[in-house]
This record gives structure tokens, sequence and C-alpha cells, in this order.
């Protein structure tokens, strides 16, 4: 039985396992600070371009790094949902492909 049959949705999934996760948050590329949240988007490299093109047109205190398949992203905390990387990943386009963690969240499953 499927996720999507079973509750009724378009439900995907994206699987890494446990190393991954941990290089993952071993390659974190930006300075850490209380101010910022730290994502990643995993399957979100695709999103780079589009992403990047969001901040140049509306400059912003957040930054995004495409690695592997992945996309790092620093954003402000309080501006997860409202940012403009924020409204490109909320596009249709990226909705079966891409999930978005914190890496606080990975950390926690790690440990």
């Amino acid at each position: 039985m499927s996720l999507s049959d079973e509750f009724g949705y378009d439900a995907y999934v994206l699987v890494r396992d446990a190393d991954e996760l941990a290089n993952i948050l071993d390659a974190w590329p930006f300075t850490p600070d209380d101010a910022h949240h730290r994502y990643v988007v995993l399957g979100g490299a695709p999103a780079y371009d589009d992403a990047q093109a969001a901040i140049d047109a509306n400059p912003s205190d957040e930054h995004v790094l495409a690695a592997g398949d992945d996309l790092y992203w620093r954003t402000l905390k309080g501006a997860t949902t409202t940012s403009p990387v924020a409204k490109v990943l909320a596009r249709p386009r990226w909705k079966s492909t891409t999930t978005t963690r914190n890496l606080n969240t990975l950390e926690k499953m790690l440990a």
C-alpha cells in the first residue's frame, strides 16, 4: 500500500541514510549564529538558480549554496515562510522533488 493510497493525498518520499545526513551536517557552508535558521533542502540543488535569482531581485539576509543534490539555505529566524527563497521553494514545481529540514532536526535524528 502506498502513502498516497492510505492517506488520500500525493505523498512524496526522499530517503537518506545516517551517513548521508551526517555528511550534510558536517558540510554546512555558512557561519552559524543565533539570528539565522540553518536548513538543507534535500533534492533542492536544481532550485538553486531560482533561489539565487529571488535573493538578487529582493536582497535579503539569506544565502543558498548547491551541494550535490541538495541546497543549503540560511535565513533569518522569523522569515522561514516569507523570505524570497521560501517563496521559491513553495512553488508546485519543487513539491515532488524536495523537502526542507532544519539542521537542528537532523542533529537530533542522528543523536
